[in-house]
């Protein structure tokens, strides 16, 4: 079946295409040249900049130990959910918790101090101290009486070395010039008398001085001027070891003799060594007792004293370095137990119950749960024209076709190199926590920079300079070409400009020309 055309509907048709015709001859005829027209009209006008960037967590974290230990405990485990402040491992921390036990004790201890220092004393702690101040004076009198004995035995012993062990030796020991009896090295001989001379006039010094002594008197100074005489007897009787080494029998001295002599005198040398030891040992027992009863007698004074400020400001401070020594150990135990810092997923989880985990080494790691976001490199061509708080249009690789929404929190105003290109860093925020989405996924990104409705914008290639600025060629209806100062505005992201000013709805705007 076929469809007929009415006659006059034809004709009309027919008159139509000839005028047309008739109207691109004649413009051809006037201008000589064919054009590419479009007729202006208001439409959207938007501009945006398209990176390519990678979804990050909004934070993560890697988490080790300031200091190793042996793992007690692990309660996470990879893909768990944790909280801030939730425990995932420890370490051994015994010896810290005995540690702060001590600590405890110590802070507990100073403390009482000084309660007891702001309190004074009590009678029955007067009391203590004052026996204390009395054990002490009888403990240095029983030593003075030691220190009198030790000297008058010390006199006795270089006594009896000499005149009884020794002066056997000699011929008129006690005369102002005594004689060593047999042949020795004449150098000697001489040293010996004259030791024995010295030795006589000594001991009359000190038998007088012996026999004034009393627990009353300066017995420091009779134990100084004693020692001294007992180390003049040794040196004396050491010299009479030499000559009695020299002695040889003869028909006048038989080796028996001068074995009895050098027993004689060995045992005189000996017995005044321990003198001289055994009134050191009284001396330094006296000066303990003195040290002691001064001690009390100053702890005594302390008790029935009232605490002064000083005191009990050096108290105070000793009670706050214990208790800042109890709470360094609890920071220290805090230390031996790994706790989340925010709330996340466990991306990774290392530690093994009973293994050493050396210093510093990570061992769990978190991403934080909230919402992801993506780092974009922006090259510099682009990166003026994007401010935070710009929206965008992200297309995860992951999911085609699929557009989430982003907004840029920051950007960074330090450039990075990138094959040559100075890019700026910029981070965006999805704005909703989508569980599609998965840290490290490609992100292609279209921030818009504008968006506006209702503007007039030409192809950038109808633009061209002109002696008042930029201008464009507009097709009158008559055919006559003019050329048209305008105001431009931004460039879109499909190359057409902004016009502000110049170009009205409904123009005919020549794009470009195209020679016929």
């Amino acid at each position: 079946m076929t469809l007929s055309v009415p006659r006059k509907s034809l004709i009309g048709i027919v008159i139509v295409i000839i005028a047309v015709a008739a109207f691109l001859v004649f413009r051809s005829s006037r201008t000589g040249t064919a054009y590419d027209l479009e007729v202006a009209k208001k439409s959207d006008f938007v501009l945006d900049v398209s990176v390519t960037g990678r979804v990050k967590p909004s934070s993560d974290v890697s988490l080790g130990f300031e200091k190793g230990g042996r793992a007690t405990n692990v309660h996470v485990h990879v893909g768990d959910r944790v909280i801030a402040g939730q425990s995932l491992v420890s370490i051994d921390s015994s010896e810290l918790v005995a540690a702060l036990g001590q600590a405890t004790a110590a802070s507990q201890e100073e403390m009482a101090r000084l309660d007891k220092l702001t309190r004074g004393a009590r009678l029955e702690e007067i009391g203590v101290a004052e026996a204390k101040v009395q054990s002490a004076r009888v403990a240095r009198e029983a030593a003075k009486t030691d220190v009198a004995n030790k000297l008058r035995d010390a006199y006795a012993k270089a006594d009896d070395a000499v005149r009884n062990n020794v002066d056997q030796l000699f011929d008129n020991a006690k005369s102002s010039e005594p004689k060593f009896k047999y042949a020795v090295d004449y150098s000697i001989k001489v040293d010996v008398e004259w030791r024995r001379f010295v030795i006589e006039g000594m001991f009359a010094s000190w038998g007088a001085l012996i026999d004034s002594i009393s627990t009353d008197s300066a017995l420091f100074d009779f134990t100084t001027a004693s020692q001294r005489d007992l180390e003049q007897v040794r040196d004396f009787l050491d010299t009479v070891a030499l000559a009695t080494n020299g002695l040889t029998a003869n028909a006048s001295l038989s080796q028996a003799a001068i074995d009895g002599y050098k027993s004689d005198v060995s045992m005189a040398r000996t017995n005044i060594n321990a003198a001289i030891v055994n009134l050191s040992s009284a001396e330094e027992k006296l000066l303990s007792t003195e040290s002691n009863l001064s001690l009390s007698l100053n702890e005594l004074t302390l008790t029935q004293a009232p605490a002064t400020a000083e005191d009990r400001a050096a108290q105070d401070a000793r009670v706050r370095s214990a208790q800042a020594n109890m709470e360094n150990i609890k920071a220290q135990i805090a230390k031996t137990i790994l706790r989340s810092p925010m709330d996340g997923i466990v991306t990774a989880q290392d530690a093994k119950q009973g293994e050493i985990i050396p210093v510093g080494t990570p061992v769990v790691s978190i991403i934080s749960d909230k919402r992801f976001k993506i780092e974009a490199h922006i090259p510099e061509v682009d990166v003026i024209n994007v401010s935070t708080g710009d929206h965008a249009d992200v297309a995860l690789d992951a999911y085609n076709g699929v557009v989430f929404g982003a907004t840029i929190v920051s950007v960074d105003p330090a450039e990075v190199i990138i094959q040559g290109v100075p890019t700026y860093k910029a981070i965006l925020e999805f704005d909703d926590n989508d569980g599609r989405i998965w840290s490290g996924m490609t992100a292609n990104i279209d921030i818009i920079v504008d968006r506006r409705e209702g503007v007039i914008s030409v192809p950038a290639r109808a633009i061209f300079s002109h002696s008042d600025g930029k201008a464009v060629r507009i097709m009158r209806d008559n055919g006559i070409v003019d050329t048209v100062p305008v105001k431009t505005g931004k460039l879109d992201s499909h190359g057409r400009v902004e016009i502000i000013t110049g170009v009205e709805e409904g123009d005919h705007v020549i794009i470009t020309p195209t020679s016929r």
